[in-house]
């Protein structure tokens, strides 16, 4: 728990000085394994710069053998104040992602499960920050994204613990960005507006529970190369807490 809250805390601390246009989210997995099943999740990212924290639903379903279907509402923010100048000021984050999946599974030997799932997603983000005094802005970034991912994972599933691991392979497009007072300028903004950029996200998922109601962990981190923040933060861990409902297994 103090390491957990130790990361936190750091997450926040590198969180308040910069505000960048990737923000990490936890990658869902429905962990799929037969024809009917359904699968509902909760969580919360816990640990991830610049996402602190981070409000998630997630459901799959299978609806013939070896077919998954998947849908995952993301939904993050928080407020924070600070002082420049001898003046105080409130900075507030928000943003949302919704990310619709469909893919393939397959058992194999005894408990074995390989997945593949094709991913879109659209989302956008919110930083503003401005000075109690006087409600004068102090600083602004808004942002939208839309991306595409391929999601492969190897594991297993027996009927009460589940475990996969995997990777979510994207391209990330960034556009509508809007800044004020900035580190980059908004001619730097137009610049990387509407290219592609890559975002490999590893990640370990386990649950454990009845065959109803699992308990479901979560850790991996994001690695952005090249961008397209342009500054140290191409490497973010990320841990998430939740709990899963599934049904027909």
């Amino acid at each position: 728990k103090k390491n957990l809250l130790y990361l936190s805390l750091v997450t926040l601390t590198f969180s308040s000085c910069y505000r960048p246009l990737y923000r990490a989210e936890s990658v869902y997995d429905p962990m799929l394994s037969k024809q009917g099943e359904v699968a509902a999740n909760a969580s919360v990212l816990v640990a991830g710069v610049y996402n602190f924290p981070s409000f998630d639903l997630n459901a799959g379903f299978s609806p013939v053998q070896n077919l998954g279907i998947k849908a995952s509402w993301r939904n993050r923010g928080f407020n924070n104040t600070g002082s420049f100048d001898n003046d105080d000021y409130m900075r507030k984050m928000r943003g949302s992602t919704f990310e619709g999946g469909i893919g393939y599974y397959d058992r194999f030997g005894t408990n074995g499960l390989v997945s593949v799932y094709g991913n879109f997603a659209v989302g956008f983000n919110k930083d503003h920050s401005y000075y109690t005094s006087n409600n004068q802005t102090r600083d602004r970034i808004d942002s939208r994204f839309r991306s595409f991912s391929l999601q492969p994972a190897v594991g297993m599933s027996r009927k009460n613990v589940s475990l996969m691991g995997g990777v979510r392979l994207g391209l990330y497009q960034f556009y509508d960005i809007t800044a004020y007072e900035m580190h980059y300028t908004q001619a730097h903004y137009n610049s990387i507006s509407n290219n592609l950029f890559p975002i490999i996200e590893p990640y370990f998922n386990f649950e454990a529970g009845s065959s109803n109601i699992r308990f479901n962990f979560q850790a991996g981190f994001a690695v952005a190369p090249g961008g397209p923040d342009m500054d140290d933060n191409f490497f973010t861990p990320k841990v998430s807490v939740g709990i899963t409902a599934r049904f027909g297994k």
